[in-house]
């Protein structure tokens, strides 16, 4: 009998073929689809491809991380990955590797096209050019004057530069940088030449050389005795 068994054994072999118990498992352990009693193959994978503890030929579990919960893009089930992001792509400050937070600003309050939440870039201007004070990039306002009341030609809301001369080159008070109007008289009634409007210079003298005649009012004081 032992004979006729070993011989059997010995066919087996030499034919490939595996017998199994009444449970189902061959003499090694494994059932027809090659899985123990635990339910793994002989490389140690159950059939969903994971180990007894818990990981897939690659190294990762089921739910995509290795064994120091790191998944295939590096990124950690806890925490933040060896560039200092989180599983969402957040550093500790909150920002993504594009600089931007959740609400899509970055530490500066701006978003993407460099506004913040009220509309003002970082240098403090809105989309229009102009800052909260309203005045734009060159310093002027929507009006065109900047803060000390002058346009970009540098004159005043009255036609006055900052010398007090309008466009055509007057003062306030109508004299030109040389001191005199639009009639040629400069502040003492004289023109260029020396004359006032009466023709007398500043001695009482006309172009003549004649003596300016003023009316004297003679006041006649009776005597009394």
């Amino acid at each position: 009998m032992k004979k006729v068994t070993a011989l059997f054994l010995i066919v087996s072999l030499i034919s490939g073929c595996v017998t199994y118990n009444e449970d189902g498992y061959s003499k090694d352990g494994y059932d027809r689809d090659g899985y123990d009693r635990k339910g793994y193959d002989r490389a140690g994978y159950d059939v969903c491809g994971f180990d007894e503890a818990g990981f897939d030929k690659d190294g990762f579990d089921k739910c995509g991380y290795d064994i120091d919960g790191v998944d295939i893009d590096g990124l950690v089930r806890v925490g933040y990955n060896k560039d200092g992001y989180d599983r969402d792509g957040y550093d500790k400050k909150g920002f993504n590797r594009g600089g931007y937070n959740k609400d899509g600003f970055d530490e500066y309050g701006c978003d993407r096209y460099g506004y913040d939440k009220r509309g003002y870039d970082r240098q403090g201007y809105d989309k229009t050019g102009f800052n909260k004070d309203g005045y734009d990039r060159q310093g002027y306002s929507k009006s065109g004057f900047d803060i000390f009341g002058y346009d970009r030609e540098d004159y005043d809301i009255y036609g006055f530069d900052v010398d007090g001369f309008d466009r055509v080159g007057y003062d306030r008070q109508g004299y030109d940088k040389t001191g005199f109007n639009k009639d040629g008289y400069d502040r003492q009634g004289y023109d260029k030449t020396g004359f006032n409007k009466r023709g007398y210079n500043r001695q009482g003298y006309d172009k003549d050389f004649k003596k300016e005649f003023r009316r004297i009012q003679v006041v006649s004081v009776e005597q009394v005795e």
